[in-house]
């Protein structure tokens, strides 16, 4: 039990750190990559339908297109339309009347993940009554409450597989330590079990509360809905038949893999089957060095004499199992990024690369484990056996965060607001390369001038090829109740390509006075589904 108390400290002190600092973790991996019409733009003429296509694979059944009117009251209830290869989602919309929309959506990433969110939109004369350069982001985000329960979540995972594992790779031959490790076994599997049904709740709680309770059977038709479900069974098989037969518990503790596998960012990546494969060998090591350690931590008292012999087996298995963490971690990482630069850019990469250090540390500590082995020097060995311990710790810490950060930096919509001899508000949305993106510039006079002229350019840093591009801008109608502002759109792919760019808005005023609006934003690249 003091072996227990001191390698759980470590743990027990992030989480508490974790719930202080409270973080908070992105959920959606799935992005918007286009709408149409644009999101807070203004069109002339009623639009025929609201279109939304996506970088990656929706899962069925669980969507919807919600348009609203001034007042509140949806404009059509025909069903929201998915196409076939689930990356975009339409609604049919009848003639709308001039004035001011809501549009609000919602999808579940691949991943499980639900992603929302509502902008506006206006058509025809609109008048004083709508101002339609208001962005609004109501995407999920996780809880840190979720992410400590994956902490344990995982730590019981891998802890369950791995006992498996080491139960016949090195079997205990006495009754009686056979026995405690048959009553730890079954104290994992209840934990393991709970924190799956706590993490699942959440999960649901999230879909049900936008879809209502028709989308329970639905969810179960998603890949986290049917991993999980998997994992509950088995978990319910396994209160029976753990422990009694051997070729249950491997095959328990495999299909384990393959569930956790497909439930996970891997599955929205291409190609699919390539990135699950990895994942689930990458976890399958992972349990192999975790199970073993806690093995020697739990058992290895009762290993009596069979210590040396057992540690000799750990150090070769633990060898193998980081060598084949690093590589399968390896071609995940460049599966899911187009570039390694994207690692400096995003939650996920910085992470990644904490983990990475630690994993070399792993290596330093084997190494002088191997050392104290062959010198037989009892005080060493156990001082980075528990060097061991506390970096195993800290990982499967950075584990549970890593699951609900995406790894493909985000393109946020640009909302930039200047103030100098004229105010001038800007929007582009969505802000991503080679797809329609709407410009909204509005400007405000300060001493009652009017604008004579503006201009819009952009000037990508990166290549010297191409020239400042000029997007043309449509003066908008103005309001009769603010006459000082002006408001200017356009929409276009002039974002053609992604990396840095210069923004330059110049205002001209009536006495033939410009004032330069500068500024700089990075476009990232967005992963398109094939």
């Amino acid at each position: 039990m003091r072996n227990l108390i001191r390698w759980t400290l470590p743990l027990s002190m992030m989480v508490l750190f974790f719930l202080l600092v409270q973080p908070s973790v992105t959920f959606a991996h799935s992005a918007l990559l286009e709408s149409y019409p644009s999101k807070n733009s203004h069109t002339d003429q009623s639009p025929s339908e609201i279109r939304l296509k996506f970088n990656e694979r929706l899962e069925k059944g669980l969507y919807y297109i919600h348009v609203f009117d001034g007042q509140g009251k949806p404009v059509t209830d025909q069903e929201t339309k998915m196409n076939q290869d689930q990356t975009e989602i339409s609604l049919g919309l009848p003639s709308l009347k001039d004035g001011g929309y809501t549009v609000s959506y919602q999808v579940i990433s691949a991943d499980g993940h639900p992603i929302s969110e509502a902008y506006l939109l206006s058509v025809g004369s609109v008048g004083d009554q709508y101002d339609s350069y208001r962005y609004i982001d109501s995407t999920k985000h996780a809880g840190p409450l979720l992410a400590v329960f994956k902490v344990f979540y995982y730590l019981s995972f891998l802890a369950l597989c791995g006992f498996i594992w080491w139960k016949y790779f090195y079997p205990i031959r006495d009754k009686e330590s056979l026995d405690h490790f048959d009553k730890w076994l079954k104290y994992t599997r209840r934990t393991y079990f709970s924190f799956l049904i706590l993490i699942g709740f959440i999960q649901f709680s999230n879909v049900l509360e936008e879809f209502g309770d028709e989308a329970l059977l639905a969810f179960f038709q998603t890949a986290f809905g049917l991993a999980w479900l998997g994992a509950f069974i088995l978990l319910i098989l396994a209160s029976f038949l753990l422990g009694k037969n051997k070729g249950f518990d491997l095959t328990f503790a495999t299909l384990l893999l393959i569930a956790e596998g497909i439930s996970g960012h891997a599955v929205t990546f291409e190609p699919i089957w390539l990135s699950v494969i990895f994942d689930i060998v990458h976890i399958g090591a992972a349990s192999i060095w975790v199970g073993g350690l806690l093995y020697l931590l739990f058992w290895g008292k009762e290993l009596g004499k069979e210590r040396a012999a057992y540690l000799q087996q750990l150090s070769r298995l633990a060898f193998w199992s980081i060598v084949t963490l690093i590589v399968s971690g390896l071609i995940m990482t460049f599966i899911f990024i187009p570039t390694p630069s994207f690692l400096l850019h995003t939650n996920w990469g910085i992470l990644i690369l904490a983990k990475s250090i630690l994993v070399l540390l792993v290596i330093f500590v084997a190494a002088n484990i191997r050392k104290g082995m062959s010198s037989k020097e009892e005080g060493k060995l156990n001082g980075w056996l528990k060097w061991d311990y506390r970096i195993l710790t800290i990982i499967i810490f950075l584990v549970a965060v890593l699951t609900d950060a995406s790894p493909i930096p985000s393109n946020d919509p640009l909302i930039w607001r200047e103030r100098q001899a004229v105010a001038m508000d800007m929007e582009i949305t969505p802000n991503n390369p080679g797809v329609n993106n709407t410009f909204n510039i509005s400007v405000t006079t300060l001493k009652g001038k009017s604008v004579k002229n503006i201009e819009l350019h952009l000037i990508h840093r990166g290549d010297q090829n191409i020239a400042p591009i000029s997007v043309p801008l449509k003066h908008l109608a103005q309001s009769k109740a603010d006459s000082d502002r002006y408001s200017y759109s356009s929409v276009g792919p002039f974002l053609s390509i992604s990396g840095t760019w210069d923004v330059e808005v110049k205002v001209m005023d009536q006495d033939d006075n410009w004032t330069v609006f500068k500024k700089d934003m990075t476009i990232y690249p967005v992963k398109k589904n094939n």
